[in-house]
């Protein structure tokens, strides 16, 4: 798969993380996922009503900061 098919595949994950039984460890797979989409640019993240706490949300900032490539980020938090 090369770099646009892994950001297609990133893009439609993400998409579907709002509202699910998501923890710690699911925010770092997401963040782990994310640095490989060498080609995102835009990136919405709805973390609503998931169970990720400090650490996965530090795990996940950490891997977005590595997104160098990001121009637009929107975080829906609650």
């Amino acid at each position: 798969m090369g770099s646009l098919g892994v950001s297609v595949l990133c893009n439609a994950i993400t998409n579907y993380i709002h509202n699910n039984l998501i923890f710690n460890e699911g925010a770092s797979y997401i963040g782990s996922a994310l640095t490989k989409c060498h080609n995102l640019s835009n990136l919405t993240l709805s973390l609503q009503r998931t169970q990720i706490g400090d650490e996965g949300i530090l795990d996940l900032g950490s891997a977005l900061q590595k997104c160098s490539n990001i121009t637009f980020l929107e975080l829906f938090l609650r």
